[in-house]
């Protein structure tokens, strides 16, 4: 099988702003990096569909996971077209998909989805995409899930330059690392690897039935439906999961493991998924 794509370099998106630091004995002028927080304008088939404040880069990515997760396409050949435009992207998928009455988040969602927020505005949380992964998932050694941690912290370079990001990475069950993106909004570092996955590795035959989704930081409930609806199995964290996080992927069958750091980390779902090192 042709060899899967190289880890993605992310560009620097950050720009220099003066600040005042402040210490025990001086302030001082200081040029500081902050990650650059801009809205992006999705339209769907000429209508507008969401606006998403989101870290500029990747944008096709972010696009075609975020239509992934909503379950408005199954795969990329379901995308006719994207045009890319200032702060907007217009998206025209098959026509046999082109709906009478395009799709709004608006009509299930806020209409601006902040970058701290992937599902406010949620007028039923029933009404979010949503399947279950049926079956035992294969068995995944901790070994690995221990080695994922710093191989995560030491590709965020933009995280090193400005503090402000949130990161998000594939690995396969080796341990390996596919793909990793950074934003302002940690539901957008997913819709970018849902969507480079689609744009890349599903092209290629690869599937995530094998694949590890790693967060830099907490786990809410969203991310883990949008680890589901990609039908990756497990989700590992540096930080800790919220109680609608964990009832989540206990109710959609993911795995989910939180405060991964050194050699020690919480398993909240399916602990005999995880062999011994």
């Amino acid at each position: 099988m042709q060899e899967p794509p190289k880890v993605q370099q992310l560009k620097t998106v950050s720009i220099s702003r003066c600040a005042v630091c402040i210490d025990e004995i001086s302030q001082r002028e200081v040029d500081d990096l902050v990650a650059i927080e801009e809205p992006l304008e999705i339209f769907l088939f000429h209508q507008h569909f969401a606006t998403t404040m989101r870290t500029p880069g990747n944008d096709g990515e972010l696009v075609t996971g975020l239509l992934y997760s909503e379950g408005l396409i199954e795969g990329l050949n379901d995308i006719q077209q994207l045009q890319f435009q200032p702060h907007r992207i217009d998206v025209t998928l098959r026509r046999e998909l082109a709906p009478l009455n395009p799709p709004s988040l608006g009509s299930q969602r806020a209409l601006i989805t902040t970058s701290s927020c992937g599902a406010c505005g949620s007028k039923s949380l029933s009404r979010l995409p949503k399947k279950q992964l049926s079956g035992a998932h294969p068995k995944l050694s901790v070994r690995v899930l221990f080695e994922i941690a710093p191989r995560l912290t030491s590709q965020q370079s933009l995280y090193e330059l400005s503090g402000g990001t949130h990161g998000a990475g594939l690995f396969d069950f080796q341990g390996e690392l596919l793909l990793l993106y950074e934003d302002v909004g940690r539901h957008n570092a997913v819709d970018k690897i849902v969507g480079g996955f689609l744009r890349s590795y599903q092209q290629m035959g690869y599937k995530t039935s094998q694949t590890v989704l790693a967060l830099s930081g907490r786990v809410s409930f969203d991310l883990i439906q949008k680890a589901c609806q990609a039908e990756i199995p497990w989700v590992v964290a540096l930080g800790a999961p919220s109680s609608l996080a964990i009832e989540t992927a206990r109710e959609l069958n993911v795995g989910l493991a939180g405060f991964l750091k050194g050699t020690c980390l919480n398993i909240y779902h399916n602990p005999e998924g995880a062999n011994e090192p």
